[in-house]
C-alpha cells in the first residue's frame, strides 16, 4: 500500500514537472534605457542595468538606475502668479529661473511572470542632486512588463512603472512629484 502511494505521488511529480514550462530557475542579466518622469528636473533620459534570479515564476533583482543631467525652468510669468506685489512694480520681464539636477536610484523588483508577461513590486532608494545639493529619494509601487520571445534566453523586454514618492527631494523652483513614472525597453540574457 505504501509502494503504490509512493508511486502515485512520483507519478503525479513528473506530470506536474513535465505539463509546466516555467519550471525553470535562471539568473539574467539585464540593460535597459528609456524615459522617467519625475524624480530629477528635466525629465529624460534614463540607463539602467540589473541582475535578477527568477525560480518558477517569481523572480527577486538588483537594479541600478542613471538619471543624466536635466533642467527645469520657470518663467517669470509662472513666477508672478506667487508675488503679491503689483506686477508694474517689478518691471515684467521675460525672464526664467531653473533647477538643475541628477541621480542614481538602486531598484528592488519582486515579480510575477508567466509566458513573458509580468507585474512587480518596486521598492526605489537613491541620491538626487538638485542645485548641487545631494537629497534621499525613496520611493515605491509597480512595474508591468512584457518579454518577447518568452522562452529564449536572450528577450527584449519593455515595461512601464509607477512609483509614489516616499521621501522627494526638491529645490529652490523644483520638486519631485509624488506620482513618478518610467518607461523602458531593453535586452534581458539568461547567465545561467
Amino acid at each position: 500500500m505504501l509502494s503504490l502511494l509512493a508511486l502515485t505521488l512520483a507519478a503525479a511529480g513528473a506530470v506536474d514537472a513535465s505539463a509546466s514550462p516555467t519550471a525553470v530557475s535562471a539568473t539574467s542579466l539585464s540593460g535597459a534605457i528609456g524615459l522617467n518622469f519625475g524624480q530629477v528636473p528635466g525629465d529624460g533620459l534614463t540607463v539602467g542595468i540589473g541582475v535578477s534570479h527568477r525560480v518558477r515564476r517569481f523572480s527577486f533583482g538588483l537594479e541600478a538606475q542613471f538619471l543624466p543631467p536635466g533642467t527645469t525652468l520657470v518663467t517669470s510669468k509662472e513666477v508672478y502668479q506667487h508675488i503679491d506685489q503689483p506686477l508694474t512694480r517689478l518691471r515684467y520681464q521675460d525672464w526664467a529661473v531653473g533647477s538643475r539636477g541628477l541621480g542614481v536610484t538602486g531598484l528592488i523588483p519582486l515579480c510575477f511572470q508567466d509566458r513573458g508577461l509580468g507585474a512587480c513590486a518596486v521598492v526605489a532608494a537613491g541620491a538626487v542632486s538638485v542645485d548641487s545639493v545631494w537629497q534621499p529619494l525613496v520611493s515605491a509601487g509597480a512595474r508591468l512588463m512584457g518579454e518577447y520571445p518568452a522562452q529564449s534566453s536572450v528577450r527584449l523586454r519593455a515595461t512601464v512603472q509607477v512609483l509614489g514618492g516616499i521621501l522627494r527631494p526638491s529645490g529652490a523652483v523644483w520638486n519631485a512629484s509624488p506620482v513618478q513614472l518610467s518607461a523602458n525597453l531593453g535586452l534581458v540574457v539568461d547567465a545561467g
